[in-house]
């Protein structure tokens, strides 16, 4: 699926006592560096930790997109086989099945513990 926002990873970071959050640059600039730009700003009253709190969850943003997208997809799949409709041979066997809704889970469990800050 092709998306309009600008393409992850994003990444929160601080400079000026704000929190920017950078994503890769989709072209050179005009020194011809191709590193990264702002996506979004935090830049508020908040203390600290609810700033940083903010940008983490703004930068997941792509990876929570793609696990919902990896969720929903392996939810279609296990509907599909159980209803006995057509499948590639690739997606017949259940094992294939479970192993496709194990790694989109754990895809959006750490898209999740991106956005919280938190280890695994």
């Amino acid at each position: 699926m092709t998306t309009q926002h600008t393409s992850g990873p994003w990444v929160a970071t601080e400079r000026h006592g704000y929190r920017e959050i950078l994503g890769p640059r989709e072209c050179a600039d005009w020194f011809g560096t191709k590193e990264t730009w702002a996506v979004a700003y935090c830049d508020t009253d908040r203390d600290e930790a609810e700033q940083d709190a903010n940008a983490r969850l703004i930068a997941a943003a792509p990876a929570l997109l793609e696990a919902l997208e990896s969720v929903l997809q392996a939810k279609r799949d296990i509907e599909t086989h159980v209803k006995g409709g057509q499948m590639s041979a690739m997606l017949t066997d259940p094992k294939e099945l479970r192993a496709r809704a194990d790694a989109a889970f754990a895809k959006a469990d750490a898209a999740i513990n991106s956005a919280r800050g938190s280890v695994g």
